[in-house]
């Protein structure tokens, strides 16, 4: 018997008043484990280092392909809001 695969929420997303994002969420799934990481805009680099530190704990079980994995969605929605930037100008 199979079960169905259980649907993830998506990445919250909380709107500001001004109608900009001001927070988002990174999210990767791996196995039973669910890792979320709040990155507002501005703190990227502070999100990349807290990931590189948890790789380095052997508590954890992320690699760097996980790392890699959540740098790409990062990379993605920066070139949504780059390109949203540029059609609003």
């Amino acid at each position: 018997m199979f079960s169905q695969p259980t649907p993830q929420p998506e990445p919250r997303h909380e709107a500001s008043p001004h109608g900009e994002d001001d927070r988002r969420a990174l999210i990767l799934t791996k196995g039973d484990q669910r890792y979320v990481f709040d990155c507002p805009p501005g703190k990227e680099a502070e999100v990349m280092n807290r990931l590189a530190v948890m790789i380095d704990d052997d508590e954890n079980d992320l690699t760097w392909f996980d790392a890699a994995l959540i740098c790409d969605q990062l990379g993605r929605r920066m070139k949504d809001k780059l390109q949203a930037m540029r059609r609003s100008a």
